[in-house]
């Protein structure tokens, strides 16, 4: 979103294109080749991160452990400013509960 935002910026003021090297950026980050990764057995809140699944706008979903029961999970991770967003807090839970009432096998169950 932010790279076409630029695009039009860059057409509408200044008419010129995005210069081979925002390009090659756009496509690197679009293909997951500069996207954060946690380090090595990196854990939270009793999770071992695995590797980036995806990213967006809100934050990062991981391919994840939990040791405790044993079993693979996919860990969602809100991006540090919207943590103490009381409006994006509630809207984040409201959406765990509507998917906790869903049953369905594309549907990831929410656990924790």
């Amino acid at each position: 979103a932010q790279y076409e935002h630029l695009k039009e910026i860059l057409s509408a003021e200044l008419d010129v294109e995005p210069s081979p090297e925002s390009i090659s950026l756009y496509e690197r980050i679009h293909d997951g080749e500069l996207a954060p990764r946690p380090a090595e057995q990196r854990s939270i809140r009793g999770y071992e991160l695995r590797e980036l699944i995806g990213s967006g706008h809100f934050g990062a979903v991981y391919r994840a452990r939990q040791p405790v029961v044993d079993r693979d999970v996919a860990v969602k991770i809100i991006l540090p400013h919207f943590a103490n967003d009381p409006y994006f807090i509630r809207r984040f839970e409201v959406e765990a509960q509507l998917i906790a009432r869903l049953e369905h096998p594309c549907i990831v169950p929410p656990y924790d």
